[in-house]
């Protein structure tokens, strides 16, 4: 090449260099580079107080405003002053490839833009362009739909000082949430292309000091958060919310208040849902690959409102809760919470605080622990106990009780304790309720009765709340049928124990099974039959018999409770019958013989009629006394 060739070309890139910072400013100070930036607003806007450039692809600004908007997502950042390095020459095959970046006083927004106006702005873009397409003609409705190649976004050692605060909303799954205090961000690289191509961050590296919500209180220290991450390629759109931290790897450090972050999940799966939050102080280090929590991690919380729910259930108090993944253990991940007073109410209801108790123990013992969801293995457990508790409104359980049965709690004192173990997906445990001067209503007639009920369950299902019954009673005393006429005598006693059987736990609940009956007389059978206005008869007095046992076989028929059969053979009082609770009325048949006097009575709407003396193989035919051999 000859030299006056090389020196047009050597001269034509020094009048460009020393054009460009005249021609680039004077873009910049005219407003023409701003307008160009904001030409579809609907999609990107900027604006910055002051900006300026010396050499070609570097801009230092200050103010700046920056808010993107796609059909799916919503990012805003404002940065006090920074300054970043663009390759000019990539932008010519769509790329943006950003190199040492810095901002300093930043601000984050991110949210996820609703489904129903994603899906609004999709049906009015499908509605104009098939407006289009129907004036453009027939032909129309055959010509391929042009879209515009996606943008490959590459950001190398990029960093942020005085991070002041971030803002996320609307992700699937994760509360909103805002932390504001001071932060930093170091050498961030990162890869995205645009139009749902993949997205990766090979390295990130950060510290944020975020402070507590009410900075007044000398107790709360700002929450200290130091991470650094790794984030795998993969397509953002084919995942939601949480799915996302499978990508996940790194270590993350908390320490400080951590009121401003909301709930921490530690079991996302749905059916044991143990999640943890509230004020208090939090120390961590999670040791994360690909999304799940591994050997090493530790974490712990003290609160003196802590919010736990775990199963149905949601309970607030002062509490602890303390976890660890050690690959020695043969299950690695361990979980325990302890609350000593707690509020307890069920997940759907949380403002009916039903339950006041203390010591309440959850923990989970688990072979992996995921951030993004987690199933239960065959070999993990997770338990739950509540030392005492006591239900603060009886009607609490009118909710449980089979409407079959006339049962209503109207007062009374009501204690219960106990807990469920999971075995995997095998289910049991034992709960122990107590009731001390409980007046209830049944089948029409006023009750006042001290009880006691033990439920030992067994082999158990929780997903459909299905359990079996062993060892497991109810024993009634001080039983008092009170009517206007009379009130019968307080001493009176009984008790119904489970020989097998099973329990549906839910509202209401369902009991099957043979029980074995034993009671102190069958004056509250008597009462229970007899007109609640006609006082005690002679009669009465002598069907009365002591000390009396018997059996029974009861099972839910849709909405009937069927009792049969009812078999006591006692003290020379024989008594056959068959029961049927529906929620309307009681209907049955019953032969009862004492000594050498023998009757049969039939129950038709909830009225007893008498038959007629004997009647014993009538009623037999009717009775299903076979069931007790069984």
């Amino acid at each position: 090449m000859a030299p006056r060739k090389i020196f047009r070309i050597i001269r034509i890139l020094v009048i460009l260099v020393f054009a460009y910072p005249v021609v680039g400013n004077l873009l910049i100070f005219t407003g023409l580079a701003q307008t160009l930036a904001n030409i579809k607003p609907e999609k990107l806007t900027m604006s910055w107080d002051r900006a300026w450039t010396l050499i070609p692809g570097k801009f230092s600004v200050e103010g700046l405003e920056f808010n993107s908007t796609t059909p799916r997502n919503q990012f805003g950042l404002s940065i006090d002053s920074g300054n970043v390095s663009i390759s000019i020459l990539s932008l010519i095959s769509r790329s943006v490839n950003i190199t040492d970046a810095h901002g300093q006083g930043v601000e984050v927004r991110y949210a996820k833009v609703n489904a129903v106006s994603a899906s609004e702005e999709s049906s009015n873009n499908g509605s104009q362009l098939a407006s289009s397409n129907s004036s453009a003609g027939s032909d129309a409705t055959t010509t391929p739909v042009k879209t515009k190649p996606s943008w490959h976004i590459k950001l190398d050692n990029t960093s942020a000082s005085e991070i002041r605060k971030i803002s996320i909303r609307n992700l699937t799954g994760i509360d909103d949430f805002e932390l504001s205090g001071s932060g930093t961000l170091n050498n961030l690289k990162m890869s995205i292309v645009t139009k749902g191509g993949p997205m990766s961050v090979s390295h990130a590296k950060g510290a944020m000091l975020i402070n507590a919500p009410d900075t007044s209180a000398n107790s709360q220290t700002p929450l200290s958060v130091q991470a650094e991450l790794q984030i795998a390629e993969h397509m953002p759109r084919q995942f939601k919310g949480k799915e996302k931290l499978q990508f996940f790897t790194g270590e993350i450090r908390a320490q400080g208040n951590f009121a401003s972050l909301g709930a921490m999940e530690f079991l996302p799966d749905r059916d044991l849902n143990l999640n943890v939050g509230g004020n208090g102080e939090l120390d961590a280090f999670l040791l994360l690959k690909n999304g799940e929590i591994t050997d090493g991690s530790r974490l712990s919380f003290v609160s003196d409102e802590m919010l736990t729910t775990f199963l149905d259930f949601q309970s607030i108090g002062k509490g602890v809760i303390e976890a660890s993944v050690d690959a020695a253990r043969d299950n690695p991940v361990q979980i325990s919470v302890q609350v000593d007073q707690f509020e307890l109410s069920q997940s759907h209801q949380p403002e009916v605080r039903f339950l006041e108790g203390t010591d309440l123990d959850i923990s989970a013992e688990l072979k992996r622990l995921f951030m993004y969801s987690q199933k239960i293995e065959p070999n993990s457990l997770f338990s739950f106990n509540i030392a005492k508790g006591r239900i603060s409104d009886v009607g609490h359980l009118n909710r449980f009780m089979p409407a079959q049965t006339g049962i209503e709690f109207l007062s009374g004192d009501v204690t219960t304790s106990g807990g469920l173990t999971l075995e995997g997906g095998v289910a049991h445990g034992q709960f122990v309720a107590e009731g001390n001067d409980v007046i209830l209503t049944a089948q029409d007639r006023d009750v006042k009765a001290d009880f006691e009920v033990i439920s030992k369950l067994t082999e158990g299902n929780y997903r459909n709340q299905t359990y079996g019954l062993k060892d497991s009673s109810l024993k009634l005393e001080n039983v008092q049928i009170l009517t206007d006429a009379r009130t019968t005598d307080e001493g009176w006693w009984g008790e119904l124990t489970v020989d097998h059987g099973s329990l549906v736990w839910g509202r209401p609940m369902k009991v099957n099974g043979r029980f074995n009956l034993s009671m102190r007389d069958v004056e509250p059978l008597l009462a229970g039959f007899r007109d609640p206005q006609k006082k005690e008869s002679p009669l009465d007095k002598m069907l009365n018999v002591k000390n009396v046992k018997g059996s029974l076989i009861s099972k839910t028929e849709g909405d009937v409770i069927v009792m049969d059969p009812i078999y006591i053979d006692s003290q020379g009082l024989e008594l056959i019958s068959r029961i049927e609770f529906s929620p309307q009325s009681v209907n049955g048949i019953m032969f009862g013989k004492f000594r050498k006097i023998s009757a049969n009575v039939e129950i038709v709407d909830s009225k007893v009629k008498f038959k007629g003396f004997g009647g014993r193989d009538k009623v037999a035919e009717q009775v299903n006394l076979k069931a007790l051999d069984e």
